[in-house]
């Protein structure tokens, strides 16, 4: 999978998963990825509300109907990562990059649930969304470098 074991955990230090085993469509409420490096890992279907991504390197990573729900990005580096239907209502992006990989592959927001999140300061150039993106109140994807493609 991504080439590197690691052990995903909550923040009272019980085991999750295993990165080198299947962690989609797992509960991984509260998990601790803060500050890992994890290239192409299928968190597709999982539950991670609650969970601190922060200051961590997703390259390549399925977050793809995620609920990701009140979880901290803050200061993590996500290069081309498909976040597509994911919920991230409550979501902090406070300093958070979400760029294209080495190979130019944007990030996907299709149809993600961004209405509370906080994105003021995340760098958004090139990630794509769709009219089924939604929003906070005041925000434009088009003024923070997001291309639309429906």
């Amino acid at each position: 999978m991504n080439g590197v074991a690691m052990l995903v955990r909550r923040k009272d230090g019980t085991v999750l998963a295993d990165t080198d085993a299947a962690v989609n469509k797992r509960d991984l409420r509260d998990a601790v990825i803060r500050g890992l490096f994890l290239r192409v890992v299928d968190f597709s279907d999982s539950d991670l509300r609650r969970s601190d991504f922060s200051n961590a390197h997703l390259y390549g990573t399925y977050l793809y109907r995620a609920n990701c729900a009140e979880c901290s990005f803050k200061g993590a580096l996500l290069q081309g990562v498909v976040l597509d239907e994911a919920i991230f209502s409550g979501a902090d992006f406070e300093g958070a990059q979400l760029i294209p990989d080495a190979m130019g592959t944007p990030c996907t927001l299709f149809g993600a649930d961004l209405k509370n999140a906080n994105l003021a300061t995340a760098i958004l150039t090139g990630c794509k969304y769709d009219s089924t993106t939604s929003f906070p109140v005041g925000f434009s994807p088009e003024n923070h470098g997001m291309v639309r493609k429906d």
